[in-house]
């Protein structure tokens, strides 16, 4: 996952433990990411196994996080997900989990936790792409913004305020 406008990517080592393959996956995730939202982008976590040195290969998927600073139209949460989803980006991983928050669904956190964007598939995942709680089952969501305490940073965080 490639910084905004080149920053050098943090130098935190769970980064570099991880194989060559799921770095320059999460690299081009987080580009697809970055493009999508530009500058409404706050911020691209890696969170789960992956970022707790516990990622093993064959074993291990990948759980990514992001926030934006506002809402979406579901057109662009949509292409996002078909340009990120299995096999569109091949996910060398088990399989990849991500998701994508509007910061203020995660201030005013409602019940059930509304997400804008989830992705889930891969060799060993079922495929999944929803836009919303409607669209699937979303208890996991609740676990997603604790973890992001144990999560290592893709992509430089210009406007982190939640």
């Amino acid at each position: 996952m490639l910084p905004p406008s080149g920053e050098p990517r943090g130098a935190d080592p769970r980064l570099a433990e991880l194989p060559a393959e799921v770095q320059v996956y999460l690299d081009a995730v987080s580009a697809e990411v970055q493009a999508a939202f530009e500058d409404d982008l706050l911020g691209v976590w890696l969170i789960g196994s992956a970022a707790q040195w516990a990622y093993e290969p064959g074993t291990s998927d990948l759980d990514v996080l992001a926030v934006t600073g506002s809402r979406h139209p579901e057109s662009l949460r949509l292409t996002l997900g078909e340009r990120v989803r299995h096999p569109a980006l091949e996910c060398p991983a088990v399989g990849l989990e991500f998701v994508v928050y509007a910061r203020p669904d995660v201030v005013d956190l409602a019940d059930p936790v509304r997400f804008a964007l989830n992705v889930n598939g891969g060799r060993s995942r079922d495929d999944l792409l929803a836009l919303g709680p409607d669209d699937g089952p979303g208890w996991w969501a609740v676990l997603d913004l604790p973890r992001r305490a144990w999560s290592v940073s893709r992509c430089t965080d210009r406007r982190r305020t939640w």
